[in-house]
Protein backbone atom coordinates (compact mmCIF):
# COMPACT_ATOMS: atom_id res chain seq x y z
CA UNK A 1 0.00 0.00 0.00
CA UNK A 2 1.40 3.58 -0.91
CA UNK A 3 1.68 6.49 1.29
CA UNK A 4 -1.84 8.63 1.30
CA UNK A 5 -1.53 12.25 2.03
CA UNK A 6 -4.50 13.96 3.79
CA UNK A 7 -5.17 17.59 3.15
CA UNK A 8 -7.78 19.79 5.29
CA UNK A 9 -8.89 22.72 3.29
CA UNK A 10 -10.98 25.69 5.00
CA UNK A 11 -10.31 29.64 5.53
CA UNK A 12 -8.12 31.50 7.88
CA UNK A 13 -11.34 33.71 8.14
CA UNK A 14 -13.48 32.89 11.23
CA UNK A 15 -17.23 32.69 10.81
CA UNK A 16 -19.96 32.05 13.46
CA UNK A 17 -22.57 29.65 13.80
CA UNK A 18 -25.18 32.59 13.54
CA UNK A 19 -23.34 33.91 10.60
CA UNK A 20 -22.84 30.67 8.90
CA UNK A 21 -26.87 29.81 9.52
CA UNK A 22 -27.89 33.37 7.61
CA UNK A 23 -25.81 32.64 4.90
CA UNK A 24 -27.51 29.14 4.20
CA UNK A 25 -30.98 30.76 4.37
CA UNK A 26 -29.95 33.41 2.24
CA UNK A 27 -28.77 30.83 -0.06
CA UNK A 28 -31.72 28.89 0.13
CA UNK A 29 -33.66 31.78 -0.53
CA UNK A 30 -35.92 31.49 2.48
CA UNK A 31 -38.23 33.53 4.69
CA UNK A 32 -36.71 32.32 8.21
CA UNK A 33 -35.76 34.10 11.52
CA UNK A 34 -32.82 32.67 13.21
CA UNK A 35 -34.00 32.32 16.79
CA UNK A 36 -31.09 32.53 19.04
CA UNK A 37 -30.79 31.30 22.63
CA UNK A 38 -29.11 34.70 24.43
CA UNK A 39 -27.33 32.32 27.28
CA UNK A 40 -25.34 30.76 24.79
CA UNK A 41 -23.38 32.55 22.97
CA UNK A 42 -22.34 32.32 19.48
CA UNK A 43 -18.49 31.10 19.12
CA UNK A 44 -16.57 31.32 15.73
CA UNK A 45 -16.07 28.20 14.05
CA UNK A 46 -12.43 28.63 14.13
CA UNK A 47 -10.40 27.07 17.00
CA UNK A 48 -7.30 27.73 15.84
CA UNK A 49 -4.48 28.31 13.12
CA UNK A 50 -5.44 27.25 10.05
CA UNK A 51 -2.86 27.19 6.81
CA UNK A 52 -3.83 25.60 3.73
CA UNK A 53 -1.54 23.39 2.20
CA UNK A 54 -3.28 24.19 -1.25
CA UNK A 55 -5.02 27.26 -2.22
CA UNK A 56 -9.41 26.48 -2.04
CA UNK A 57 -10.54 26.76 -5.73
CA UNK A 58 -13.85 27.81 -4.50
CA UNK A 59 -14.87 30.80 -1.11
CA UNK A 60 -17.10 29.65 1.45
CA UNK A 61 -20.32 31.09 -0.83
CA UNK A 62 -19.33 29.32 -3.60
CA UNK A 63 -19.02 26.18 -2.07
CA UNK A 64 -22.48 26.54 -0.11
CA UNK A 65 -24.54 27.24 -3.71
CA UNK A 66 -22.88 23.91 -4.80
CA UNK A 67 -23.87 22.25 -2.22
CA UNK A 68 -27.46 23.43 -1.84
CA UNK A 69 -27.87 22.67 -5.26
CA UNK A 70 -26.55 19.26 -5.39
CA UNK A 71 -28.89 18.70 -2.50
CA UNK A 72 -32.29 19.84 -4.40
CA UNK A 73 -30.76 17.84 -7.50
CA UNK A 74 -30.72 14.68 -5.39
CA UNK A 75 -33.79 15.41 -3.11
CA UNK A 76 -36.23 16.87 -5.65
Amino acid sequence: SGKQTIFSIGDAKSISILELTAKVIKQMDKKLKICKDLKKPDKPTKLFNFHNLVKPQVTLDQGLAKTIKAYHNHHA
